[in-house]
């Protein structure tokens, strides 16, 4: 096998993995918001006294929640607050 094929193979494979990664996260959306809110509630929280002891803005964690910030960090609060809910998928 040539160096060429080689490489082609590995960065396939590194795709294949990111894909694989990504579609094990929690999309995010009106559906895990409310997943996250009865979790926490059955818990003896609601979103914004978490988000009080916690110390991160609500709004903030509404917008990570429904998909409207959607970066590194958003994702990272995303699973903590899956984490602290006790809904799977915060395994980030």
């Amino acid at each position: 096998m040539s160096a060429t094929g080689l490489r082609h193979t590995s960065v396939a494979k590194r795709r294949a993995e990111k894909q694989i990664r990504y579609r094990s996260e929690p999309v995010p959306g009106p559906e895990l918001y409310g997943a996250v809110r009865a979790g926490l509630l059955m818990n003896g929280h609601t979103l914004a006294s978490l988000c009080r002891e916690i110390q991160v803005d609500r709004s903030y964690a509404y917008g990570c929640l429904i998909g409207k910030t959607n970066g590194n960090g958003a994702k990272r609060l995303r699973a903590r607050l899956l984490d602290l809910a006790g809904v799977g998928g915060g395994d980030q």
